[in-house]
């Protein structure tokens, strides 16, 4: 149902946005006796006026503002539509963006976009924040179910499927599932879930990531090369479960960035002296400057999903590796966008029904 006028002060909102921005002045405000709530003209400068058909609602979802798109779209030829409500979360803001949809929030977060007329204003704290209980998509555990739906995002699956193969609860499948309904990050089809923008979720991950392990900086004698060779026979004799990542691993999957320190990830389980056992094993020492070897001690097996044989070392997965390098300074992000593109990018693209 379309919200009252009344109950949200539109108006009132992009009078102060053009107070507060200079980039243009309202000329007309009115009813619209059509789809759209209001009709706002604004004069960006001399010879130029833009026309707004204003949708208002007191809250949108992400799956609600993609429900709302393809009536969104039917705007009068002589204008541009906008979405208002009291608080646009980002994935709202970014769904309104890729389709050219303007915005605008009670705090004066907005985007417009038109010929003669640009305006964006976003980092405003929202006045009326969400305060529903939600799972968080990206937190250790639940990160198992991102994990395998990005992994094999043409993949359709069922509840109990997708609890098994991510070792995790039904209950909190199924708590997530509603989250990234929500988000209008998947779908239903039969009664199974179906990823229908990984590309989204992925991004929206990498915002929030964390490497999910302490490191620990290390340097031993010897090459990169030959470190790295060392520390998988190391680990297969105490026996330990290892995977390069970061530029060790980029290097393997798509070589760009040269690189002189070593990194991986080492599965230590709830056993605090392993650690101990394999850097001495590695005879390597703690230093705080000038590593070259960094390792990742985690209990958490998740990091190891999808792990691959490249050049006899065992190497995470695309989508680990491309968030552990965006946290890599320097070249980092080079080699994460390099990722993107030859083992991820393509892996999506094939996802999407034609």
């Amino acid at each position: 149902m379309t919200t009252s006028i009344q109950d949200i002060p539109v108006a009132q909102w992009i009078e102060r946005l053009a107070s507060e921005t200079g980039l243009f002045r309202v000329v007309q405000t009115g009813r619209f006796h059509g789809q759209y709530d209001l009709r706002v003209v604004l004069q960006s400068d001399a010879d130029h006026q833009v026309t707004l058909y204003v949708e208002t609602k007191s809250r949108v979802t992400p799956k609600l503002a993609l429900g709302m798109l393809d009536g969104l779209s039917k705007v009068p030829a002589d204008g541009h539509a906008m979405l208002c409500t009291y608080s646009v979360s980002p994935r709202v803001a970014e769904i309104c963006r890729q389709n050219s949809v303007a915005y605008l929030d009670e705090a004066g977060n907005c985007w417009i976009r038109t010929p003669g007329l640009y305006v964006h204003v976003t980092g405003h704290p929202s006045t009326r924040p969400d305060t529903r209980p939600a799972v968080d998509p990206f937190a250790q555990r639940s990160s198992r179910i991102t994990r395998v739906l990005l992994g094999s995002p043409s993949e359709a699956w069922t509840l109990s499927d997708l609890a098994k193969k991510a070792k995790v609860s039904l209950g909190l499948v199924w708590k997530v599932k509603k989250t990234l309904m929500e988000d209008g990050f998947i779908q239903t089809s039969d009664k199974r879930i179906v990823l229908s923008d990984a590309a989204g979720l992925l991004d929206a991950w990498k915002k929030r990531y964390r490497i999910p392990a302490e490191k620990v900086s290390l340097y031993a004698i010897g090459k990169t090369d030959q470190l790295e060779s060392r520390l998988c026979e190391c680990c297969k004799s105490i026996p330990l479960r290892c995977a390069l990542t970061g530029l060790s691993g980029a290097w393997r999957v798509a070589p760009m960035v040269r690189y002189t320190t070593a990194s991986a990830y080492v599965e230590t389980g709830s056993d605090s002296s392993v650690m101990a056992d394999l850097i001495q094993r590695m005879e390597a020492k703690p230093v705080d400057t000038g590593a070259n070897l960094v390792l990742y001690p985690t209990r958490d097996e998740s990091v190891f999903y999808g792990m691959r044989p490249m050049s006899g070392h065992n190497v995470v997965s695309p989508i680990q590796l491309y968030l552990d390098l965006l946290k890599v300074p320097g070249r980092g992000e080079d080699a994460a966008n390099e990722i993107m593109a030859k083992g991820i990018t393509p892996l999506f693209k094939r996802s999407k029904p034609d």
